[in-house]
């Protein structure tokens, strides 16, 4: 029923504007600024709302863009921009390319193409081999989606090898750390990285390159 769907959503997405509103009215009460108390009581609201999604998570995300200037906290052309800032359109560009292996398969190419060139004859080239091809993928694409694309191939080797148990600790653990340590090879690899790469900028006014980046990156991995 239509008017059972709006108690629900109703009752679901009111906490979150209650406890926005007494987030807002505390930071006012502790001496800070309209303005920055409406922030603490916007990034209240997404911060529940993401953890308890009463509606879509994107839909959350679009909320500060909405707020923000309808408040008067910043203009429209700063949160504009702020949602077009190249930080955001390199983790799209980095989403996009996780998603185009995943439905392509190209990261199980990848990794038994690797896996077969290190060798599998030996537990220990085989964990080499599954760690190389982490850090490889990890790169280009988020150290989690590369360690759940990775997770079944492992999984289906553990399985049918002579002794899973004493295989499977040191290859998943090795996958994990792998990803970690080839996150850190390219900007895109990790969103930390963007995020220090922007704060970088801003604070000393000068930017790091993809390729400067990679070339203090990739000799660490």
């Amino acid at each position: 029923m239509p008017s059972l769907h709006w108690l629900n959503l109703t009752t679901s997405v009111m906490p979150g504007l209650v406890f926005a509103i007494v987030a807002g009215v505390l930071s006012s009460f502790l001496g800070q600024s309209i303005e920055a108390s409406l922030t603490t009581a916007i990034a209240s609201l997404c911060v529940l709302w993401w953890i308890f999604e009463p509606i879509p998570i994107p839909v959350t995300s679009l909320i500060p863009m909405a707020l923000l200037p309808l408040l008067g906290v910043i203009s429209p052309s700063d949160v504009a921009a702020a949602y077009g800032s190249p930080l955001i359109l390199l983790l799209l560009g980095g989403f996009l390319l996780s998603k185009g292996m995943e439905s392509t398969g190209a990261h199980t190419r990848i990794a038994v193409t690797v896996v077969r060139f290190v060798g599998a004859d030996e537990p220990k080239r085989l964990i080499l081999g599954f760690m190389l091809a982490a850090a490889l993928l990890s790169m280009w694409i988020s150290n989690t989606a590369t360690v759940l694309m990775l997770l079944p191939v492992a999984l289906a080797v553990i399985s049918t090898s002579s002794s899973p148990q004493a295989l499977a600790a040191p290859l998943l653990l090795g996958l994990a750390w792998a990803c970690s340590i080839g996150g850190l090879g390219t900007p895109i690899g990790t969103p930390p990285t963007l995020i220090f790469m922007q704060v970088y900028q801003d604070t000393t006014g000068s930017a790091l390159s993809f390729s400067q980046w990679m070339s203090w990156g990739i000799p660490v991995v």
